[in-house]
């Protein structure tokens, strides 16, 4: 039983390390020179006040022309046609620096339906539009390479659905530094850790299942030995109810708030 577990684990691993990503060449490697308008699915630059993308060795550089303080908009690096779907939740990470500390603008939004945003997101730096937080994020990014990520849940694609993926950065004239943009469904692209990262305890579990404190829970899934879910929940403690899982042998797994992933593996008692 124990070597049929690693293999599923194995399976499960190799599965998630392998998601797809959405943007097409987010490490800019098949790019050099200056960017021209968008084509498609490729990275293209857009701008009416002068500001200038170049590919340098893999690293996209965004050069604004005018400062536009309060409209970034003026200055973008795009990619369109990303195919994203409804009630689909997709995690979005970038690497980015800049000359001096500055405001990043990211946005997934449908250009022909009024730009509106085209999901929900529990990222603060989001949007907010009447009750809601949508997929237009204010970063902020500093001198250091830094790696970014958000979270986005598509509720808006429809039928004549432009799907425009843009980073607006023309809030001042300091030059920014974008590489390896990736877009993929968080189920799939996350960071896994190790399948013995934590261990769940009690083990066997019979109402209640704890993770340790040090783990920033954020999401909550549990897996059957098929890798199928059978439980999933957004949650901010540490403290899963377990009492309605049938008796047998489960994989545990939670994200914490840097979409790092856990996992652990568990026995649910009669």
């Amino acid at each position: 039983m124990k070597k049929v577990l690693q293999i599923l684990a194995l399976f499960f691993f190799t599965f998630t390390l392998n998601a797809q990503n959405l943007i097409n060449d987010g490490a800019f490697d098949t790019y050099n020179g200056v960017l021209a308008g968008r084509t498609s699915d490729e990275w293209g630059a857009w701008t009416d006040n002068g500001s200038v993308v170049e590919v340098v060795e893999g690293v996209a550089v965004c050069t604004p022309g005018a400062a536009t303080p309060e409209e970034p908009w003026h200055a973008q690096l795009e990619q369109w046609e990303a195919p994203l779907e409804n009630d689909v939740t997709y995690l979005v990470k970038f690497k980015a620096w800049a000359d001096a500390d500055k405001i990043l603008q990211l946005t997934i939004e449908d250009p022909n339906n009024n730009y509106r945003r085209l999901g929900e997101t529990p990222d603060e730096d989001g949007e907010v539009r009447g009750d809601y937080v949508r997929s237009k994020w204010s970063v902020n990014i500093t001198t250091e390479e830094t790696v970014y990520t958000r979270t986005v849940t598509i509720d808006s694609v429809m039928e004549n659905t432009a799907v425009k993926f843009g980073f607006l950065y023309g809030a001042t004239t300091d030059v920014v530094y974008i590489d390896d943009v990736s877009l993929q469904d968080e189920t799939t692209g996350i960071n896994i850790i190790s399948v013995s990262s934590f261990n769940a305890y009690p083990n066997p579990a019979y109402e209640t299942l704890h993770i340790p404190d040090d783990i920033s829970v954020r999401k909550i899934e549990i897996l059957n030995l098929l890798g199928q879910p059978v439980y999933s929940e957004n949650q901010s403690n540490n403290l899963i109810n377990v009492s309605t899982l049938n008796a047998g042998i489960y994989f545990l797994k939670a994200t914490d708030a840097l979409n790092n992933v856990y996992v652990s593996k568990f026995t649910k008692s009669q």
